[in-house]
C-alpha cells in the first residue's frame, strides 16, 4: 500500500517549466504614494524575486510595495491581497510594457508562507 500526498490545488494559467519558477499571469497593483497606484501583471515567482509587467518603469534600486491579488484557497472564488516589499533589479522594454525584474525585501512571516505556498503548488502539480 503506498500513500500518496494530497495534491495542492493549481492556479488557472499557472505553467512549470521544471526551473523552481512559478509562470502565470496574476494581478497586482504597485503602490506609488498615498494615492497613487499603478496596475501590473505578476507574470513569474521564485523563492528570491518576482516579475511583473506594467506600463510604467521604475529604476533599478527602487523599492515598491506591491499588492497582489491571489486565490484564497480557504475560500473558492475569492481572492485576497498580498502585499510583497521588493526592491526592483533590472527592468527591460517589450514594446509598451515594462518586465520589472524585483527580489524580495524582509518579508513577514504570512507573505513567506504565502510565496511559498504557490511554489509548492506549482511542485505539487509537477508530480
Amino acid at each position: 500500500m503506498s500513500f500518496a500526498p494530497p495534491s495542492l490545488p493549481s492556479l488557472p494559467g499557472a505553467k512549470d517549466d521544471g526551473s523552481g519558477r512559478r509562470h502565470g499571469n496574476w494581478r497586482a497593483m504597485v503602490l506609488t504614494g498615498l494615492m497613487a497606484r499603478v496596475e501590473a501583471r505578476v507574470v513569474e515567482w521564485t523563492e528570491e524575486g518576482l516579475i511583473f509587467h506594467s506600463d510604467r518603469a521604475f529604476p533599478e534600486g527602487t523599492r515598491l510595495k506591491l499588492v497582489v491579488a491571489l486565490n484564497d484557497s480557504a475560500h473558492a472564488g475569492r481572492v485576497r491581497p498580498l502585499t510583497l516589499p521588493v526592491r526592483v533589479v533590472f527592468h527591460i522594454v517589450r514594446g509598451m510594457t515594462f518586465r520589472m525584474s524585483c527580489q524580495f525585501e524582509s518579508l513577514s512571516d504570512e507573505a513567506r508562507t504565502a510565496v511559498n505556498d504557490l511554489l509548492q503548488q506549482r511542485a505539487a502539480s509537477t508530480v
